[in-house]
């Protein structure tokens, strides 16, 4: 089959089903450019001091670890609370990460139990 035919045999696909690129290409920006997970990204969130009461590593990401953090949401006016959350980070990161040290984090206001750890704060 040349080229040429090929190219007409996409095209009636595409006239045959004619929302289903549009959808496609939809469902790629949703679903990240191999339809796997979506993007990891803060939720939309305040800044929120929290505080590090546990951590382990339950996996890798290539060469990032993923750790399951114990925390502990601190401040603005509501009384400390605690949140289990995951979280892929650099092994560099790791060696700085330990319980007991605070930092900032994303606090999604709809649902406090979904934390974001902001690792540039890292002192």
């Amino acid at each position: 089959m040349g080229m040429l035919e090929r190219q007409k045999d996409a095209q009636d696909v595409v006239s045959i089903a004619p929302g289903t690129a549009a959808q496609g290409r939809q469902a790629a920006g949703q679903f990240g450019q191999f339809g796997g997970l979506p993007p990891a990204r803060p939720p939309a969130a305040g800044p929120r001091t929290v505080m590090i009461t546990g951590m382990r590593q339950i996996g890798t990401i290539n060469v990032d670890v993923l750790v399951e953090f114990e925390l502990t949401v601190l401040g603005d006016g509501v009384p400390p609370y605690p949140v289990t959350t995951q979280q892929a980070i650099s092994q560099l990161q790791g060696s700085r990460l330990r319980p007991g040290l605070t930092l900032q984090a994303a606090v999604d206001a709809a649902s406090p139990s979904v934390v974001w750890l902001d690792l540039t704060s890292i002192s």
